[in-house]
């Protein structure tokens, strides 16, 4: 799992936007050996990876190591900002729909919002909607859902 879990953070790292993407990186011998990974995984293994998981104990497991990583920065005085960025889908994907989209019209699409502290690249949480639920406001819910789990001090 290490292996798989490290191909996806290089993958992120390098930014490609497709799995296909990911065979790029099998050839790096440095990167790999610095996250710990024996090797880099196939596009298809990180893909295989979590088909038979269960969605939401993958997210919850995902939201609380990325807390890990933030939760340090708002011991001190922060803002928080929300972003919303379109997603061309390519193929069918769950919840894509077509709707406003500036690069690609008629394309279906993810709108993703972002949650993240304003003036530093740290990113508090991201949520995937169908393309036509594009506006900062239809993340209310999962934010104010994030905002109570905070601490009083933070």
């Amino acid at each position: 799992m290490v292996d798989v879990l490290g191909t996806l953070v290089l993958g992120t790292l390098a930014g490609p936007w497709r799995y296909a993407h990911l065979t790029a990186l099998r050839a790096d011998p440095v990167n790999p050996a610095g996250l710990g990974m024996s090797k880099v995984c196939s596009e298809d293994s990180v893909r295989r990876a979590f088909a038979g998981a269960e969605a939401e104990l993958v997210a919850q497991w995902q939201r609380k190591h990325l807390q890990r990583c933030w939760e340090p920065a708002l011991d001190q005085p922060w803002v928080l900002d929300i972003d919303t960025t379109t997603k061309s889908i390519y193929g069918p994907q769950e919840g894509a729909v077509v709707s406003y989209h500036p690069h690609k019209p008629g394309r279906p699409s993810h709108a993703c919002l972002t949650y993240f502290l304003g003036r530093l690249p740290v990113v508090l949480d991201v949520e995937v909607h169908g393309g036509d639920e594009h506006a900062a406001g239809q993340g209310l819910a999962g934010l104010w859902q994030w905002w109570d789990g905070l601490k009083p001090s933070q």
